[in-house]
């Protein structure tokens, strides 16, 4: 689950620069709340919006167990001391993703089940809707570092990749 994911999460981001590359500028927000809008008129529209919230949950907390549970720098070829100063960024950062992609499916399920488009959101969305609770800079600000965690640890990999050998 953690890997399907990782995987979502790039694709969709694939999908958004090729979009921008050929000139169309969609607002993700604004797509995702039409495209929840025409599942919701649908027969059992509500049930299947919250299904494909309570996917992305448990896409992100899988990512979270994945995180916790493997070697997340084992094809990182840096010595073994290095390695253990960088693990546990690698492990906020990464865990950060299943946060945010957990965050997503919350609010995609809260969609389905008030019957509510507006209340799906992509992660963009979702994290302007938490800053706009007074309170939501707990989350924000512990999220925000996990990212900039988690960009630092693919900087990490990207330079000292170490291929798999079969």
């Amino acid at each position: 689950a953690g890997m399907i994911a990782d995987a979502l999460i790039y694709g969709a981001v694939m999908i958004s620069l090729l979009s921008l590359a050929l000139g169309w500028h969609p607002d993700g927000e604004r797509e995702t709340q039409v495209w929840t809008a025409w599942a919701l008129s649908q027969p059992f529209g509500r049930a299947i919006v919250g299904f494909i919230g309570l996917v992305i949950l448990g896409c992100g907390i899988g990512v979270v167990v994945w995180v916790m549970t493997t070697d997340v720098d084992d094809d990182v070829d840096l010595p073994e001391d290095e390695k253990r100063l960088i693990e546990p960024v690698a492990r906020y950062g990464l865990a950060g993703r299943g946060v945010g992609a957990a965050l997503v499916g919350i609010y995609w399920m809260s969609a389905g089940l008030h019957g509510e488009p507006s209340r799906a959101h992509e992660l963009g969305g979702a994290l302007q809707t938490v800053q706009q609770n007074s309170r939501g800079w707990l989350l924000l600000l512990p999220l925000g570092i996990a990212f900039a965690a988690s960009a630092l640890f693919d900087f990490i990999e990207a330079l000292y990749h170490r291929p798999q050998r079969p």
